[in-house]
């Protein structure tokens, strides 16, 4: 577990999704993009903070990262790629 906690200038709403995040029951890994200070990132809670993830669910294949990418391991054999930043088209 790494060691901190959500800095009191966050708002009400953060505050309360974290807790729901750090209450849940499984394993959490955040995968950290250019918005997660140190403040995030040290955050109770995370079991490992990465820019770049690979897991499977329910028999499909997934990479994750906060950029998306224009291919990606796999991504012809039908591999998906989630992720949380994007400008434009």
């Amino acid at each position: 577990m790494r060691s901190g906690t959500w800095e009191t200038s966050q708002s009400a709403k953060d505050q309360t999704a974290w807790l729901a995040v750090t209450d849940a029951p499984w394993s959490k890994t955040l995968v950290s993009g250019n918005n997660d200070d140190a403040a995030v990132k040290d955050c109770d809670g995370w079991e490992s903070v990465q820019p770049y993830a690979e897991l499977s669910v329910d028999g499909s294949q997934v990479v994750l990262c906060h950029y998306p990418f224009r291919t990606w391991r796999n991504s012809g054999k039908g591999w998906a790629n989630l992720h949380g930043h994007s400008h434009g088209a």
